[in-house]
């Protein structure tokens, strides 16, 4: 006989022939068997000829049955004791140990696999769920609280089960003794707990006297003692309430022993008196004062400079506050800026310039309100005494002509001044000094460049410019600031204008600055006067000089004379040019005959606009000009 496992199947195998028919109908070569019993079978070949086998006995062996037992539930921590069949030939648990019995602590679902000496296997599994022992919400000592009893409870469950034989959940107790409570929740978990009740006197919240507050005050509120919870009357639980407003103000506090007490304050709100009026936010200049008066009508008086008078006499800058007290303690406060105009010390010159035959003055606005005006001085005639030449307001242009000046003569030396809105005055600025250009002819053509250094500011170099005209100059050389002097060797033919400039590392940018200088940003460079070669008789021709040409008085302010002769007749033309060159007037322009004339310059032919000219004088072909210096 062959053995297999219950619940398992074998295979008969008939081998190789035509034709099967097993003793279960089954007419093929091999079957299965799941069923124990005695199997033949009969073939036959190809050549008909039939055979039947031998009896072939199967016999099904029973699998091992046990049980773990049913699903089951553990309360606290405790070791539960899984255990297998005995006498089996091995042992497989879920977590791979091969032994009978298994301890386990935790919930979980627990597997065990055995095999009998056939071979022949059997499983079962059971579900292990722990639960945690259930929690009395009771302290091991509580605490009766004066007169007032305490009530144990031990939070909610399935049942209770007191020493005193109750099984209700609260109990009400009012005089000191033991208790011990037993409870059950629903996973059929027990708990015990042993309580001691012991009398305490109840606590007294403090919160002190009803309090007055000034309008606009508030005040802490807080028990004298420290307390484990807190819960005031407008249902914040802080151990301190802030209130400001008038009222009643309750707090019932529990202590650490868990008896409550409560206490009430009244809150009552004062009036405060009326705030002084100090006035707006007001100047007053250097030296000055001014009184502030707190007005009449309070008991007491407390400034921020700790005087307690009602008025106060102030001389600086600074915000002057005041408390003013009523007679019932409360106070109000005021205050007012007051602002001390100081005269402005560090205004200082940006640049002198020449420009259009005049010296300018430029500065920059350091934009303080306090300023109203500027002054401008110039030497006098007394080496550094100055005198006043210009005022000028905050609100024009930074920039000042001295209609006076003749840089094509001197140079100037300039200093400013500030004016408050007080009408005081600043201290004179550091002074700045124009350059004032002169040439000369060499002995071999070429001409020598002469000037005064410029004052006032730190430069490192002197740019020479010349050109045929003063509107068209080149920069022909640049040499250090150490020297003031310099030969054009190769000086061209005709007419030259020269000037000597200096570049300031950043441009001056005077306020209200509307025009921009020719070829450079807003005063970067400080110039020199125009000096040109027609005085010097270079590029005229000398046959000009038989006219005996003179311009007298000159400078002049109303008119001047330009006297000449004519040694034989001749068509003569006089005009008048700018210095850069632009026709402004025609004096005279006609035939004239051998003889001596006279001819006027007046002063309205320049519009009568101070400054420096020329006269152009052609006689037939020839010309001469001839400088002509307008002044007031």
């Amino acid at each position: 006989p062959v053995s297999f496992c219950d619940g398992e199947q074998t295979t008969l195998d008939a081998g190789n022939y035509t034709s099967y028919l097993w003793s279960n109908g089954k007419t093929t070569q091999t079957i299965d068997i799941t069923v124990g019993g005695t199997y033949t079978v009969n073939v036959s070949n190809e050549f008909g000829c039939y055979g039947t086998s031998e009896p072939f006995i199967l016999q099904v062996s029973s699998s091992p049955q046990f049980d773990l037992g049913t699903d089951t539930s553990v309360c606290g921590a405790q070791v539960l004791s899984l255990t297998g069949p005995s006498d089996l030939k091995s042992y497989l648990w879920d977590n791979g140990s091969t032994q009978q019995d298994r301890s386990v602590s935790s919930t979980g679902l627990y597997k065990l696999t055995v095999t009998d000496d056939k071979g022949c296997k059997g499983e079962d599994e059971i579900l292990v769920t722990y639960n945690n022992l259930p929690t009395i919400n009771l302290n091991t000592i509580e605490y009766i609280c004066g007169e007032e009893p305490a009530y144990l409870d031990p939070g909610e469950f399935v049942s209770y089960l007191w020493s005193n034989g109750s099984s209700d959940r609260i109990q009400k107790i009012s005089t000191p003794q033991t208790l011990d409570i037993t409870v059950t929740d629903v996973h059929n978990c027990i708990s015990t707990k042993q309580v001691l009740i012991e009398t305490r006197s109840s606590g007294i919240v403090i919160l002190g006297p009803d309090i007055s507050l000034c309008e606009g005050d508030s005040f802490e509120l807080t028990p004298q003692e420290t307390y484990v919870s807190y819960l005031w009357s407008d249902g914040t639980t802080n151990d301190i309430l802030k209130v400001s407003d008038p009222g009643n103000y309750a707090l019932q506090a529990v202590d650490i022993f868990n008896c409550s007490s409560s206490d009430t304050v009244k809150v009552d709100i004062i009036p405060i008196p009326p705030s002084p009026d100090l006035g707006p936010e007001r100047n007053i200049c250097y030296g000055e004062s001014l009184v502030l008066d707190a007005d009449v009508g309070y008991t007491s008086y407390l400034w921020n400079n700790n005087d307690n008078t009602q008025t106060i006499t102030v001389d600086t800058t600074g915000i002057y506050s005041v408390k003013v007290y009523a007679e019932n303690g409360c106070y109000n406060t005021a205050s007012v800026k007051i602002n001390t105009a100081i005269p402005y010390t560090s205004q200082e010159i940006c640049m002198v310039t020449v420009t259009q035959g005049k010296n300018i003055i430029v500065w920059e606005n350091p934009e303080l309100s306090s300023i109203e005006q500027y002054l401008i001085y110039r030497e006098s005639t007394i080496a550094d005494t100055y005198e006043l030449i210009g005022v000028q307001s905050v609100s024009q242009l930074t920039v000042f002509i001295d209609p006076l000046s003749a840089p094509i003569e001197k140079s100037d030396r300039y200093k400013i001044s500030v004016i408050d809105t007080c009408g005081n005055e600043s201290p004179l600025s550091r002074e700045h000094k124009t350059m004032h250009l002169t040439i000369n002819q060499g002995l071999n053509g070429e001409v020598n460049l002469i000037w005064e250094n410029y004052e006032g500011m730190i430069f490192g170099t002197y740019e020479l410019y010349r050109g045929k005209s003063a509107d068209n100059l080149e920069l022909i050389k640049t040499i250090q600031s150490s020297i003031t002097s310099y030969t054009d060797v190769n000086a061209p033919d005709g007419t030259l204008f020269y000037q000597v400039a200096i570049v300031k590392p950043d441009a001056c940018i005077p306020s209200e600055y509307t025009f921009k200088k020719a070829g450079s940003d807003p005063f970067l460079k400080s110039l020199s006067n125009f000096a040109d070669n027609t005085e010097l008789g270079l590029g005229i021709n000398d046959i000009l000089n038989d006219i005996n040409l003179t311009v007298y008085p000159n400078p002049f302010t109303d008119f001047t004379t330009i006297n000449y002769t004519l040694e034989k007749s001749a068509k003569v033309r006089v005009e008048i040019f700018n210095l850069v060159g632009e026709k402004l007037f025609e004096i005279f322009n006609n035939n004239q005959s051998k003889g001596t004339y006279k001819l006027e310059m007046n002063a309205s032919d320049v519009n009568d606009i101070p400054g420096l000219y020329y006269l152009k004088i052609s006689v037939d072909d020839r010309i001469i000009m001839k400088k002509a210096i307008h002044t007031r």
